[in-house]
């Protein structure tokens, strides 16, 4: 299935609803691509699952705005293959800036989200 044909279809479904979230928070690992960053090299090509793009094109299109949230403990992957599969864009940021950094309750536990 092609991504506009998983955009129209994920539109359909969400024009269901008078309300849709303002926020759709995404995991990376094994939730947007079938693998680990840690496990992968930056020099790779990554791929998304088949459905992704589609779906966060038709969030994008109706208004909902969309973050990352990964305990990846290799963050320079993960935005190198947000780069390469030009993802940037879909999600929201302020001043042009990329994701930062904050910690959760847990020491070892960090999530990337870009700045809201």
């Amino acid at each position: 299935m092609g991504d506009e044909r998983v955009k129209a279809e994920a539109l359909q479904i969400l024009g269901l609803f008078q309300v849709l979230p303002r926020l759709v928070v995404f995991d990376l690992d094994y939730t947007l691509w079938p693998f680990y960053c840690e496990c992968r090299s930056k020099r790779e090509s990554p791929s998304l699952y088949r459905h992704a793009k589609g779906i966060m094109c038709a969030l994008k299109e109706k208004g909902v705005d969309m973050a990352i949230a990964s305990r990846s403990p290799t963050s320079d992957i993960a935005r190198v293959f947000i780069d390469k599969l030009e993802l940037q864009p879909m999600f929201v940021a302020q001043n042009g800036s990329s994701m930062h950094k904050a910690w959760s309750t847990f020491e070892t536990d960090n999530v990337f989200l870009p700045l809201i």
